[in-house]
């Protein structure tokens, strides 16, 4: 299996491997503009309050479209493609099986000044 990395970082893994970010940039700012994004295919979305069995009030938009996901490549055979948890569900909602996010909040990640995981997460 080849890895792509679409994220805007670095994918440091916490055995020492390093898959390096394929978004163009040459600042993390400039990556995290150009990294694949969620969108609602139409921003119209109804909303209502409702009551909780235990008495709590919240509020509930209901988006009657699926979201889309731009800038996320085509699948392709034998290759895994990385990207931040909210694309990662929201491909998998869409039908994608390609598509998995850094296991940042698994056993064994780490941060000490870098983030660095145990391995990823697929959401299908």
């Amino acid at each position: 299996m080849k890895i792509i990395n679409l994220t805007p970082h670095n994918l440091n893994f916490v055995d020492g491997r390093v898959i390096p970010s394929s978004v163009q940039g040459a600042t993390t700012e400039e990556r995290i503009a150009n990294a694949p994004k969620v969108v609602a295919k139409d921003p119209t979305s109804t909303e209502e309050d409702r009551l909780l069995e235990d008495g709590t009030l919240v509020h509930v938009w209901h988006d009657p479209n699926p979201t889309e996901i731009v800038g996320l490549p085509e699948p392709q055979e034998g290759v895994i493609l990385v990207v931040s948890m909210p694309v990662a569900t929201a491909a998998a909602a869409l039908g994608r099986t390609d598509v998995y996010s850094p296991a940042t909040r698994k056993p064994g990640a780490t941060k000490d000044g870098t983030m660095k995981v145990p391995g990823l997460v697929v959401f299908h």
